[in-house]
């Protein structure tokens, strides 16, 4: 079965919607309630902590305060170089300089180093190198399971650097967006995203990267996919001129 599905990271914010934090559902008592939402915060609240650093807002615009942000990118260490990935539709114009802000306030020059629209995919370098890890990729597509918790740190409409959480809802193979994009495969997940989450990380609660945050079924609540991790590795591996 085909679907069609709307790639989010240049749709124009047209209003601003109501941030909502999904959890899990709680026991009812209340000294219990009380402790599983302090254990549940203080891990979400661990994960952001360790991914927030190298999660980036990306603007093509150098007057970052006063356009709308373009999508998210995160950083990675490829063969000692630190990349930022995001989706190939948030940077699609490759000669154009863009301008990554981090949630410190830090801003930074990057370029396109390396797009694929098939995978809709993209590596930029940025012209100063932040002092940051980046994060880890887990890209055993084998470990994903229907249920599994995940997370994404992005910039929907403007509020920079929000987390939302959902769970991985199922794996959807032979997608075909509007535009006659296609994708081998894509991880669906629960989590609500909106323009300027493209790009961002899907993470595990280990806050390793298991996807990129790519696209949302249009008019629905709910129901976003992710580009897998394993197609980060492939295209780091392109990059590098290696066979795969």
């Amino acid at each position: 079965m085909k679907h069609f599905y709307t790639k989010m990271g240049m749709l124009v914010a047209l209003s601003l919607g109501t941030v909502i934090y999904s959890g899990n559902t709680l026991p009812t008592t209340a000294t219990t309630k009380h402790l599983t939402q302090q254990s549940n915060r203080t891990s979400t609240n661990d994960i952001y902590e360790q991914a927030v650093p190298s999660i980036f807002a990306i603007y093509l615009d150098s007057r970052t305060n006063k356009s709308s942000v373009s999508g998210t990118g995160f950083a990675i260490k490829a063969q000692n170089e630190l990349l930022i990935v995001t989706n190939e539709h948030v940077v699609s114009s490759k000669n154009q300089i863009f301008y990554l802000i981090n949630k410190n306030g830090e801003k930074y020059k990057g370029r396109v180093i390396y797009s694929n629209k098939d995978d809709d995919i993209a590596f930029l370098k940025l012209s100063q190198k932040p002092n940051i890890p980046g994060l880890e990729i887990d890209a055993n597509i084998n470990k994903f399971s229907i249920g599994t918790s995940v997370y994404t740190i992005g910039n929907p409409y403007d509020f920079l650097f929000s987390m939302s959480n959902g769970i991985i809802s199922n794996l959807n193979e032979n997608v075909v967006f509007e535009d006659g994009d296609f994708d081998e495969l894509l991880i669906q997940t629960t989590i609500n995203v909106n323009p300027g989450n493209s790009g961002g990380p899907l993470l595990n609660e280990d806050g390793e990267v298991i996807g990129i945050v790519s696209s949302m079924l249009e008019d629905s609540n709910g129901m976003s996919f992710a580009v897998p991790a394993k197609t980060i590795e492939k295209n780091i591996k392109k990059f590098n001129g290696e066979t795969f």
